[in-house]
C-alpha cells in the first residue's frame, strides 16, 4: 500500500502499530501497578518473575510506539529500529536497575 506524494511512492503509515503499541503500553502498565501496590500493601518485596513480564510489555510497547513514529517522520522499518532499539533497551535497563534498588 503506497500513496502518491510528489511523484514518489511513499509507504503508508504504521498508525495502526502504533494503536497496538499503546495497548501493550496501558495493559503492563496497569499491570505492574497492581504487581506494586500488591506488594506495597503486603509489605513484602515483589517477585521479579510477576514484575518482569508486564515490564517486558510495557518496553516491547514502547520500543514499536517509537519506531513506528520514527517511521512517520520519514525514517525507514529497518532505521526506525535501528534508532529505536538501543534508545529502548538502554532506557529500560536503566529503569530496571533503579526499580530493584528501590524494592
Amino acid at each position: 500500500m503506497t500513496d502518491e506524494a510528489y511523484g514518489l511512492l511513499l509507504p503508508t503509515p504504521p498508525y495502526f502499530l502504533i494503536g497496538v503499541a499503546l495497548l501493550a503500553l496501558l495493559a503492563g502498565g496497569a499491570a505492574l501497578q497492581e504487581v506494586l501496590k500488591q506488594a506495597f500493601l503486603t509489605g513484602h518485596r515483589p517477585n521479579l518473575n510477576q514484575m518482569s513480564i508486564p515490564y517486558l510489555a510495557i518496553c516491547v510497547g514502547f520500543l514499536v510506539m517509537l519506531a513506528s513514529s520514527l517511521q512517520i517522520v520519514g525514517f525507514s522499518v529497518l532505521g526506525g529500529y535501528l534508532v529505536a532499539v538501543p534508545f529502548v533497551v538502554g532506557f529500560a535497563a536503566f529503569v530496571w536497575w533503579r526499580l530493584l534498588a528501590e524494592i
